[in-house]
């Protein structure tokens, strides 16, 4: 209900609440009853230059739930074995969250002329022992 799934079957894309009046605009992110909502770990904002990458991660516990908040980005995921490889891009007006699950490599790339700001709703608080982090050498990707 209301997942748009995809290639990788446990990457979604869900299109969120928004309502919209004359004071402005309310987008909820995510709620308790949601499919993809585990547990709550914590919640925080990251940035991206203009133009830059940004990765690689793997998360061995976390599920990622990404949310643009200013800007335009490309997520770019790999599959557990590095064979398929899959690309999203978001911004505040598309008004969707993607879901990654423990497992997948992904790294994103500020599409923007001015810095991106992306929110991170993740399952566990993090712990520097369960996440690999790379850099952008590390997978060759056609869409970087």
């Amino acid at each position: 209900p209301g997942f748009i799934k995809r290639a990788m079957s446990q990457i979604k894309i869900k299109k969120l609440f928004s309502k919209s009046n004359n004071l402005g605009k309310i987008m909820r992110i995510m709620k308790e009853s949601d499919e993809n909502f585990k547990r709550f770990g914590e919640v925080y904002v990251t940035s991206i230059k203009a133009n830059l990458f940004k990765g690689w991660k793997n998360h061995k516990l976390n599920t990622t739930n990404l949310v643009v908040l200013n800007g335009k980005v490309k997520f770019i995921i790999f599959d557990k074995n590095l064979k398929k490889e899959e690309c999203h891009i978001l911004d505040y007006s598309s008004g969707k969250l993607i879901t990654i699950p423990p497992g997948y490599w992904f790294g994103m790339k500020n599409l923007s002329i001015r810095e991106s700001l992306i929110l991170n709703f993740s399952d566990y608080e993090h712990n520097p022992n369960e996440v690999i982090s790379k850099d952008i050498k590390f997978i060759e990707s056609r869409n970087i």
